[in-house]
């Protein structure tokens, strides 16, 4: 395995490319969003998936499905209940 930085270095970089810069600007068609809202709902079922990336993937799951039509909302709201998992 390579040598991988030190967290709290990549955490600093990422904050000062944060303020350098702003924010990251996406362009998905309507499918991508609905898929990679799929995803992050998956990736979010482990248990050893929670914190602050886990809040972060979840609200940028949420913002993307306000762009989507009711009947995709619909499912998607599905996929945030664990019940639904099967």
């Amino acid at each position: 395995m390579t040598d991988l930085p030190d967290m709290t270095v990549v955490a600093a970089d990422l904050d000062a490319l944060r303020s350098e810069r702003g924010p990251i600007l996406l362009e998905l068609d309507v499918f991508a969003a609905f898929c990679l809202v799929g995803q992050v709902q998956l990736a979010l079922r482990h248990p050893n998936n929670f914190g602050l990336s886990a809040e972060t993937a979840a609200q940028f799951a949420r913002n993307l499905s306000d762009h989507l039509p009711e009947s995709a909302k619909a499912v998607i709201a599905a996929g945030w209940d664990p019940k639904n998992d099967g």
